[in-house]
């Protein structure tokens, strides 16, 4: 029965980069380690990003309303 939950103990192969195996105790190479990495590194990315992009649009509104008001202040009055 414990068996089935053994992965909410940490010892899911995919949590790190080096394993061991479990015969010969010899740490070896886990390739879905850089899977899980690679994929978090693009999230992030795509975070960052997004929020460089928010940053510079909040900036650019602000700085287009203020002349769009100045424009309208000089010919309205």
């Amino acid at each position: 029965m414990l068996e089935e939950f053994s992965y909410l103990q940490g010892s899911s192969p995919q949590e790190t980069l080096i394993t061991y195996d479990p015969y010969s105790g010899l740490p070896r190479f886990n390739p879905a380690g850089i899977g899980i990495g690679l994929v978090l590194l693009i999230i992030g990315y795509v975070i960052i990003l997004l929020g460089s992009l928010a940053t510079f649009f909040k900036i650019a509104s602000e700085v287009i309303a203020e002349e769009v008001e100045s424009r309208l202040g000089r010919t309205g009055g």
